[in-house]
């Protein structure tokens, strides 16, 4: 139990005498006496469980094995598609009130040029009249999913 911390279950469901489950349960309460960590323990239940609760010390098996993923930073998800889209949209408006001359240049990774192209080419074509300039949007494979650049560039 040595990296175990929160709540945990032991299962003696199958254990048919309740003179063997209080064994095992003084034995578990013996042995946790000598653990310098904080263990909270329940009698056996009527349903052959024993319940507890014990205090976190270290990082957990999965933490000490492993890193935060590089590319979603440990969220374990990145954003969708749309999401990025959208939030490109969105910057383009805020940068062209910014700058009040020429288009747009927006680099972003590939699997997001090919969604404007693809799926939201209208949406790019309204921005576009929107603000009555010229938004391009180029491909830089050496940007993360969720990166992009937006440059004003003369008209």
């Amino acid at each position: 139990m040595r990296n175990l911390g929160g709540i945990i279950v032991l299962d003696f469901i199958d254990m048919d005498k309740s003179q063997s489950r209080d064994r095992v349960y003084q034995s578990l309460l013996e042995e946790l006496r000598k653990d310098p960590v904080r263990t909270n323990v329940l009698p056996v239940s009527e349903l052959g469980l024993i319940e507890m609760t014990r205090k976190r010390t270290q990082e957990s098996l999965r933490q000490q094995l492993s890193s935060p993923c590089q590319y979603c930073e440990g969220r374990g998800y990145v954003k969708s598609n749309e999401s990025i889209a959208y939030e490109i949209l969105r910057e383009c408006q805020r940068e062209a009130m910014n700058s009040r001359e020429g288009g747009l240049a927006v680099y972003c990774h590939p699997k997001i040029a090919e969604y404007f192209a693809e799926e939201e080419r209208q949406a790019v074509e309204d921005l576009e009249k929107k603000l009555s300039r010229r938004l391009t949007i180029k491909v830089d494979s050496k940007l993360h999913l969720e990166e992009y650049e937006i440059f004003t560039r003369e008209s």
